[in-house]
């Protein structure tokens, strides 16, 4: 199952979602699209074969066959959170999307030694080996 990033829906361009190839797509593969409208959240169905309808349905430019995006979720769709820390996730379980609220429950938290972080931003996380400890929120 493969999760795709986009920024355009249609127009066969880079970043838009009908210029994935669909020989490469499978059923139930997701799609993430992020526009100037908001965020629009897809599902491919592999045998649907319906007429393309932006944005409910986006049909591959190449190779589509039955292959179809089909809008699973909208930004405009979706409930306030009760925390702003809400997020939406995709459940590969169910096959659907979900929210998730915080805080986030952890078995464990493994991270690669290195000296300096990699991301310079505040809140990241990293384990400095030279000095044997964890730092949070160091750039």
């Amino acid at each position: 199952m493969y999760l795709i990033w986009g920024t355009a829906l249609i127009g066969g361009g880079t970043g838009a979602l009908d210029a994935e190839d669909g020989a490469g797509l499978s059923d139930k593969d997701a799609a993430v699209i992020i526009t100037p409208s908001g965020a629009h959240f897809y599902t491919l169905d592999a045998d649907s074969g319906l007429a393309e309808d932006s944005p409910n349905v986006i049909k591959p430019d190449v190779n589509a066959g039955l292959k179809r995006w089909i809008r699973t979720l909208g930004s405009d769709e979706l409930p306030d959170g009760a925390n702003t820390g809400d997020i939406i996730r995709w459940n590969a379980t169910t096959g659907q999307w979900e929210s998730k609220a915080e805080p986030f429950e952890l078995e464990s938290l493994i991270l690669t030694p290195t000296d300096i972080s990699p991301v310079a931003v505040q809140g990241g996380m990293y384990f400095n080996l030279s000095q044997n400890a964890v730092y949070i929120g160091v750039t």
